[in-house]
């Protein structure tokens, strides 16, 4: 199953020059409706039990340039979320699912080393 709850780290992302780091739900949907993947299966099994976390609705912080670097050619947040969206949809696709950016909430900075080593 996709990782549920994922960081990447805030810190070294903020280190280059155009930082910009996204925490956002991913809501996960099978491929196919019609022939729904093992993993959506299990998925949804899980995510039914009111005990469990929804296993379709992802929930990760990750910073633009390393993990999704196609995405950050452009300083419009409406189509760095398209970006994110088409990425992570590539990324779960061998597994037979697809999905939709629901929350976006983008923090984009520059941060100099010198501000990261005062504060310790």
């Amino acid at each position: 199953m996709p990782v549920l709850f994922h960081l990447d780290d805030y810190y070294q992302c903020m280190l280059s020059k155009e930082a910009t780091f996204c925490t956002f739900t991913f809501e996960l949907q099978p491929l196919h409706s019609e022939k729904e993947s093992d993993i959506w299966k299990i998925i949804s099994k899980v995510s039914s039990d009111p005990r469990n976390y929804r296993h379709d609705r992802l929930r990760h912080g990750i910073c633009i340039a390393t993990t999704c670097p196609n995405s950050s050619k452009s300083l419009n947040m409406t189509s760095i979320s398209k970006g994110i969206e088409l990425c992570y949809k590539e990324k779960y696709n061998y597994l037979g699912l697809k999905g939709k950016l629901q929350t976006f909430p983008a923090k984009q900075q520059k941060m100099n080393i010198q501000s990261i080593y005062s504060i310790l």
